[in-house]
């Protein structure tokens, strides 16, 4: 198959093209062309051809015959190059369309265009075209021209780019899972390209200057929007407002350190004699306590020590107004136990603007020594948050809880997805104004009772994510990516990974 310039004698093969509706319709207004038009076309292709002022690239398709036209052109309304094909209905699903694309970026790099991408124009009733644009070009827009709608998609002249930033991340393994896709590379932040896929994690997640990062797809988003779930206190507030929600969670109570309401916290001690105090913005279990009556709490907060371990854990970053807040929640104290232990699931949620997903598999994390409802003083005994262990050292959802028996954990998985479904319902992330596009990982912590009901702890903006060089950190990142950034940046190569992140909402 060739792409030729076009001449005169190509005069009757472009009339025959471009006189067919069936062709037409899809093409340009639309409307069939008459025998002036196909000669001012032609005429200007001969004009422009070697031309140092050259806008329009038209080619004739040729497989020793004549199979149809494509080309580039500048459009008035939009900024770059636009697509333009016209195939004969005979040479229709042959691959020409796919295989002419791929000679023409050849063209338009001889020819020296300035361009790292071929903008296409696809009316939204043209589902054949629109299915095979999705499979295998960026989706970038709606656009209306004249009162028609288009999606209009990104054929890229150059291999997608990539840029990881992790602590957690090895860089020989990213670039194995990047290169058998075929079209990325990773991104030179001293080269010309553009940045098409920005993933940040660890302490980079708090650098904000990544958040101006130009880019089409970053798994960061917007912090103000986040908060109405991984907030502990409004996490709980948000769910309780929702039919059905008020089951997945314990009683919650916001506590300003700054300013304590001493008289409702004793009546909470009253109530419920045991209760876990937690900071709002603390993780990986810094400063938890479990404490057994008001006594307890005041002796807790006076030592204001707490503070040097939040400042810590964040690197200085947070402020004492937010370091003052905390929740009394209450304590679950009949819950299931694995090997005579308590445990916690950590899960993984991915929200993309209105869609949330979750992942079919978790970690599970025990305690260190066996559970009794005493001793509550004790660690070893009643916290879970030991996991910062290798992630292929622990237990693994829902494969570790088969001993409940296939009745029971279905119940409890109906729960869970029943769970993020009203989640779903809060949380509405944005993405900042520099974002084409965004998504968020977070990192659900849950607990199960003795009578098998689900309860939410919290939700983690920022949860540790094993690293890849272990099995499941390697999925969890490989699915994450089959997820996101294959359906956004249709891979070259045909991936076989099946994904196991499932839709929740």
């Amino acid at each position: 198959m060739k792409l030729e310039d076009i001449n005169e004698k190509d005069t009757d093969d472009i009339i025959k093209l471009t006189k067919l509706k069936s062709v037409m319709k899809y093409v340009g207004n639309g409307k069939i062309w008459d025998s002036d038009k196909v000669d001012r076309f032609i005429g200007y292709n001969l004009k422009e051809v070697g031309s140092k002022n050259r806008r329009e690239y038209y080619y004739k398709i040729t497989d020793n015959k004549f199979v149809g036209i494509i080309g580039v052109h500048p459009f008035l309304s939009f900024k770059g190059y636009y697509l333009s094909v016209m195939l004969l209905p005979s040479e229709q699903r042959k691959g020409y369309y796919r295989e002419s694309i791929e000679k023409l970026k050849d063209k338009i790099k001889k020819e020296g265009i300035k361009t790292d991408r071929i903008k296409i124009l696809v009316r939204t009733n043209n589902k054949r075209m629109i299915s095979l644009s999705e499979k295998n070009y960026y989706f970038n827009r709606e656009r209306h021209i004249k009162g028609e709608s288009f999606y209009e998609f990104f054929y890229f002249l150059r291999k997608y780019t990539y840029l990881i930033l992790s602590n957690n991340s090895d860089k020989k393994i990213v670039n194995e899972i990047f290169s058998k896709r075929g079209n990325w590379k990773e991104y030179n932040q001293k080269g010309k390209d553009s940045l098409d896929y920005l993933y940040v994690y660890g302490e980079f997640k708090f650098n904000t200057s990544l958040y101006n990062k130009r880019c089409l797809l970053k798994n960061i988003s917007d912090y103000k929007e986040e908060g109405k779930i991984t907030n502990k206190n409004k996490l709980f507030q948000n769910l309780e407002k929702i039919k059905g929600g008020k089951k997945y969670i314990v009683d919650n109570f916001k506590v300003d350190l700054e300013n304590i309401n001493h008289n409702k916290v004793e009546d909470l001690f009253k109530k419920y004699k045991i209760l876990i105090f937690k900071p709002i913005y603390g993780y990986k279990g810094t400063a938890i306590e479990v404490l057994t009556s008001y006594e307890k709490f005041v002796e807790f907060v006076n030592r204001e020590d707490y503070f040097k371990q939040l400042k810590k854990l964040n690197e200085g970053k947070l402020s004492r107004e937010k370091m003052s807040q905390w929740v009394l929640q209450e304590y679950i104290n009949n819950p299931l136990l694995i090997d005579n232990k308590k445990f916690h699931i950590r899960l993984y949620y991915l929200v993309h603007r209105d869609e949330k997903y979750l992942l079919n598999d978790g970690l599970i994390f025990t305690a260190i020594s066996e559970y009794k409802r005493e001793d509550y003083t004790n660690k070893d005994i009643h916290d879970t948050h030991s996991y910062y262990r290798h992630a292929d050292d622990v237990l693994k959802y829902p494969k570790d809880l088969k001993f409940l028996g296939s009745k029971i954990q279905t119940h409890i998985h109906n729960q869970i997805i029943d769970l993020f479904n009203k989640v779903g319902e809060i949380d509405n992330f944005g993405c900042y104004p520099e974002s084409k596009d965004c998504y968020r990982l977070l990192g659900p912590d849950i607990m199960i009772t003795d009578d098998y009901q689900v309860k939410v702890l919290e939700i983690n903006g920022v949860p540790g994510i094993p690293t890849i060089k272990s099995k499941f950190g390697r999925k969890l990142f490989e699915n994450e990516i089959s997820l996101m950034v294959d359906s956004t940046f249709p891979p070259q190569n045909k991936i076989e990974e099946d994904n196991d992140f499932i839709q929740v909402y």
